[in-house]
């Protein structure tokens, strides 16, 4: 019975172990910059999705399905469209809470 308890406890510690030296690696982060962009995604779908992504000075358009990625374009990269101007910033919920429970006081 000792033998069994004893082997019990060794192998919950290797779990444990091994669970926390994968928690540490996980936050390890390459120090290469990334050779992928992503420039711009659309969804054409519930799990479909239209990705343009730059690869070495080149921009590929991808179709990107539940366990599947097709080569749809390659292009040479373009101008982007200029950014349109930022929407009017909604309150923040404190503020409105405190507008609403104003509101509420007789």
């Amino acid at each position: 019975m000792m033998q069994v308890t004893l082997g019990l406890l060794f192998v919950l510690a290797l779990i444990a172990g091994l669970a926390w030296s994968v928690s540490r690696l996980r936050g390890i982060v390459p120090t290469a910059q990334a050779p992928v962009t992503v420039l711009g995604a659309a969804a054409v779908g519930t799990r479909e999705r239209v990705v343009v992504v730059e690869v070495g000075g080149q921009w590929l358009v991808l179709g990107v399905a539940a366990g599947s990625v097709t080569l749809l374009d390659k292009t040479a990269p373009q101008p982007l469209p200029e950014q349109r101007a930022p929407v009017q910033e909604l309150p923040k919920f404190a503020a409105w809470l405190k507008q609403a429970m104003d509101r509420r006081k007789p």
